[in-house]
């Protein structure tokens, strides 16, 4: 009785609107609660999601065309107060992303011993102490490719070829035609979306100034950008999509993002994904500049080029599936 009651007072939109704010602030809600966005690293699941970002990085600066001896102190420091942190925590050593962690910052001791770069010796005591302490005198090994090696599996079994994709950021100047984007494109489209709806658009940049503005824009592309002989800027039209289906322009251009990795690598194209969490300053910015307008919502970047004959890859080691995987029987 009261809920007919309602339906009389109050208009079907005031009642949809009010219940799509609340799914909004309830979004808002769990994810200030459980995210890692203050960095109260009160679970080792925060403390391993912080530490994957920054060992990540230190493999990133590894593997780059032209590696700076000396790079990224400061995230050294970070890593290893984190690792530290881990420790003091009783915390589980044997877990393999705290492994990875100390071999990453044995790596990076190990590359400037052999290149005979002087690192401080607060950094060396601090990585030494972790790896005492921990038990790891062990070194990751970031991947050295050949090209003929990368694309090995291209055309092989889907098992064979999906473990032979990595993100690339080594790029070299031979340019893509344009033709051999338009053919991946046409095949990220068979990746399925909501009710058949196709959501998924994409913004094709050739050109290398008008490439370099969206790269001031965006945060990850420090030391490999300007070698991106083509950029692709995913978006998903938000007009397709009605209700409580918020979070579905997103699912879908991750679906739509995946199969196009895919296609490029068949097509022998080396490509990263590079994440939008950028400001609303710099999403304006971007809109303006490539004019994608207010109801697309802009996704994920698409960096891709061919590869040089030699080059490296970061290891980034993957979770096994039974570490992922919850049996509800």
């Amino acid at each position: 009785m009261i809920k007919k009651l309602v339906k009389l007072i109050i208009p079907a939109k005031v009642i949809f609107l009010t219940q799509s704010n609340l799914a909004f602030w309830c979004d808002i809600k769990r994810f200030t609660l459980h995210s890692n966005t203050y960095y109260k690293f009160n679970n080792p699941g925060k403390i391993k999601g912080h530490l994957t970002i920054l060992y990540h990085i230190i493999e990133k600066g590894l593997t780059m065309p032209e590696t700076r001896l000396g790079f990224g102190i400061k995230i050294i420091h970070e890593l290893t107060d984190l690792c530290r942190f881990y420790l003091q925590n009783g915390f589980d050593t044997k877990d393999q992303i705290f492994i990875h962690s100390v071999e990453v910052l044995n790596e990076y001791l190990k590359y400037h011993e052999l290149n005979n770069f002087s690192l401080d010796a607060d950094i060396l005591e601090g990585i030494k102490t972790i790896s005492s302490i921990a038990g790891i005198d062990t070194c990751s090994s970031q991947y050295h490719f050949s090209n003929s090696m990368f694309f090995k599996y291209h055309q092989s079994s889907f098992i064979e070829f999906c473990k032979s994709r990595h993100s690339s950021r080594n790029f070299s100047k031979e340019r893509i035609p344009i033709e051999t984007i338009y053919q991946c494109i046409e095949l990220a489209n068979r990746s399925p979306s909501d009710c058949n709806r196709q959501p998924s658009r994409v913004y094709l940049i050739k050109n290398k100034e008008r490439m370099l503005q969206v790269f001031e824009l965006q945060n990850g592309n420090r030391g490999f950008g300007h070698l991106t002989n083509t950029l692709l800027v995913i978006t998903s039209d938000i007009s397709l999509f009605q209700g409580n289906e918020r979070n579905e322009p997103f699912l879908n251009a991750g679906l739509f993002s995946m199969t196009l990795l895919y296609a490029l690598h068949f097509h022998k194209i080396g490509a990263c994904l590079l994440n939008w969490a950028a400001s609303n300053s710099n999403d304006n910015k971007l809109r303006t500049l490539l004019q994608i307008p207010d109801n697309e919502q802009i996704a994920v970047l698409i960096a891709c080029g061919y590869l040089p004959d030699e080059f490296k890859i970061a290891i980034s080691p993957k979770l096994g599936a039974i570490e992922i995987t919850h049996e509800i029987i």
